[in-house]
């Protein structure tokens, strides 16, 4: 099947049978292949027309998440990448037609979007036809501003001196703008201090 044929499903493409020739076999999965990405920017289209109108209302559901997990069996967490999908696709519209054409999977446009504006979106478009899962998340990784990670370093002590509390309660004090209560270490202390020969 040539790249600018029309895929369209019959019920003869679905129709499991053995023994067929090499090229009918070929035929029917070049077809379920490329519409299993249509189908999934189908879904995507039409879960926002829902989110957007509050269709789900129609049949008793307080939201699109819902409404999508009780009558069409989609988990939550792909129905929510979904929707996001349609939001960001509105201001990259080439990414999104790329999308609704089957040239870009859902994968990997779930994982472009993230950071394609719409002046990178034909690079990243490329990338997503071009790389490898994996690729395109690494790449995607390195455009991403780094995340702000904090460390708390804890042990326990059995008695906690009074001088080795007020060390642990300036320690924790500098490093949150909560201060914990003097509850919070009356069994047990939270610093990541040195303990000299005079605590003990």
């Amino acid at each position: 099947m040539r790249s600018g044929e029309k895929c369209l499903l019959t019920e003869k493409d679905l129709e499991m049978e053995q023994g067929l020739k090499a090229l009918e076999v070929h035929k029917r999965l070049v077809v379920l292949a490329r519409l299993d990405l249509r189908v999934e920017s189908a879904l995507c289209f039409y879960l926002h027309e829902v989110d957007e109108r509050q269709l789900y209302i129609n049949y008793g559901h307080a939201a699109t998440v819902d409404y999508a997990r009780e009558s069409l069996g989609l988990e939550d967490r792909k129905t929510r990448t979904l929707l996001n999908l349609a939001r960001r696709f509105e201001e990259r519209p080439k990414m999104k037609e790329s999308f609704a054409r089957g040239k870009i999977p859902y994968t990997k446009a779930r994982e472009a979007v993230k950071v394609a504006t719409a002046k990178s979106e034909e690079e990243w478009i490329q990338k997503c036809r071009t790389l490898s899962n994996r690729q395109l998340e690494q790449a995607v990784k390195k455009e991403l501003p780094p995340q702000k990670t904090r460390t708390l370093v804890l042990f326990l002590t059995k008695s906690a001196s009074r001088r080795g509390t007020a060390r642990a309660r300036q320690w924790r004090n500098s490093r949150v703008k909560r201060s914990p209560t003097s509850r919070t270490f009356s069994r047990s202390v939270w610093c990541a201090i040195p303990r000299s020969n005079g605590d003990s």
